[in-house]
């Protein structure tokens, strides 16, 4: 099932990722037509991968701006000077909005988040993922949910090279299907 893969490689990036105190924290925001969860940015390990695993499956639609606004919201609280910004989105759709998504991530990217986007099937669109990406060499496409769990080292490597990275990872559901940007 795709949506539990997702939650075994959510799992899994929290394990690859440098994430102690001191180092790189990562959050976790899911959302459809309403955000369903919001973990704030923590280094503990344990706490964001019980997160991970227990994470709601909203089925509501794809509001992607939300998700980023909140992402954004997240970040402008809990502030640390010289640690990179870096927002993930994931989904496997197009918003409901596109418009807003576009917004939401000129926004975002503004205030200092670096933003990637990946999209998982081929009901995405590539000029939205352009449009929440910081640049286009910051857009993955994958075929599957599986695909990008195997693909998870590569793309921990090209979010975060240096070993300091402050994450919040925004989550989406279209259809019967998970996002994750």
């Amino acid at each position: 099932m795709d949506y539990e893969t997702l939650r075994l490689a959510m799992e899994g990036l929290v394990d690859r990722l440098n994430i102690e105190e001191g180092n790189g924290r990562m959050g976790i925001v899911v959302y459809s037509r309403d955000i369903a969860l919001v973990v704030p940015l923590s280094s503990d390990k344990d706490y964001l991968k019980n997160h991970a695993r227990t994470m709601p499956h909203p089925r509501d639609g794809t509001n992607t701006d939300l998700g980023i606004e909140k992402m954004r919201q997240l970040f402008e609280a809990s502030p640390r000077e010289g640690v990179p910004l870096v927002g993930i989105v994931v989904t496997d759709g197009i918003s409901k909005y596109p418009k807003k998504t576009a917004n939401q991530a000129a926004l975002a990217k503004e205030f200092g988040v670096n933003m990637y986007s990946v999209g998982v099937t081929y009901l995405t669109d590539i000029n939205e993922l352009q449009d929440i990406a910081s640049n286009p060499s910051q857009v993955l496409t994958v075929e599957s949910f599986d695909m990008l769990a195997s693909n998870l080292e590569a793309i921990v490597k090209l979010v975060c090279p240096s070993k300091l990275c402050l994450f919040r990872v925004v989550l989406s559901h279209f259809y019967q299907k998970y996002e994750i940007f």
